[in-house]
């Protein structure tokens, strides 16, 4: 039995309403923060700087007051507190070397198909975009790692009680908002296209979609198998952030208004774990 008045003839139904849910959560969530980015990213190199700092910050943010926590919390259910660290820690690792295999392979591919920039100084420019671009890219391979195990928890959730998933998946979507931005503003600012760029972001969102059907599957493990995913996925994201989106959003604007952009997006990330 899965959970209070779900009967066997209904798992099937729910199943599928947690799933649309979670389409809800993941693409429509992170597609609307790309939007919003993709307008953003689009204007001049202090926007586009400031908007990635805030991205980052977000980044960050959400990695050190939620999703680290989170997975030492439901670990901790299960596990000594020896093993608990050395598996967060673990995880971590594990999500940074994801994300950077996806960086080596895309710079594996640039070099295959001579598109490398020159960084000359008559074409730094170019070489900025082309920085961007990657980051962007790689944002959105950490954003995907992220939202699996959102998905996860959206499944877990909704399969012990239906009403509960769809309070986590509406909280979820309101947390892939910023998320959203923080692919869609380098892309854009790096020259994609905005309609692409959104497409890129509300693609990264599917893989809620994944993680919400595992999730419904596996309830009785989805806590543990979730906070593991949870916590690669800040390993990815502060990989990310710490090799692409600062060193992008700093070699765009050396003022103080890169800063001010993170700390505010560490606050941001802050107030929306406090929820």
């Amino acid at each position: 039995m899965r959970g209070d008045g779900i009967e066997d003839g209904g798992i099937l139904s729910d199943g599928l309403l947690i799933v649309l849910v979670s389409l809800a959560a993941g693409v429509v969530g992170t597609g609307l923060g790309g939007i919003l980015g993709a307008f953003l990213g689009g204007g001049s190199e202090k926007t586009v700087a400031s908007v990635s700092g805030f991205a980052a910050g977000v980044m960050i943010g959400l990695s050190a007051f939620e999703m680290v926590p989170s997975a030492f919390e439901e670990l901790d259910a299960v596990l000594p507190d020896y093993a608990v660290i050395l598996a967060v820690l673990a995880s971590l690792v594990a999500g940074a070397l994801l994300v950077a295999v996806a960086g080596w392979i895309i710079e594996f591919v640039e070099k295959k198909k001579k598109v490398v920039p020159d960084t000359s100084k008559t074409d730094v420019n170019a070489a900025s975009k082309a920085g961007l671009m990657r980051a962007g890219i790689m944002t959105a391979a950490a954003i995907a790692v992220h939202n699996f195990p959102e998905g996860v928890a959206i499944g877990g959730a909704g399969g012990a009680e239906l009403a509960g998933g769809i309070t986590v998946a509406i909280m979820i979507a309101l947390h892939n908002v910023p998320e959203g931005m923080a692919i869609t503003a380098p892309l854009t600012g790096g020259g994609e296209k905005s309609w692409k760029s959104v497409l890129i972001a509300a693609g990264a969102g599917a893989a809620t979609i994944l993680g919400a059907a595992v999730g419904f599957v596996i309830q009785d493990a989805s806590d543990w198998a979730g906070a593991v995913c949870m916590a690669a996925a800040a390993g990815s994201m502060l990989y990310v952030t710490a090799t692409s989106l600062l060193p992008e959003t700093y070699e765009l604007s050396h003022g103080k208004m890169p800063s001010v952009a993170i700390i505010c997006g560490i606050l941001c990330a802050f107030a929306f774990s406090a929820v």
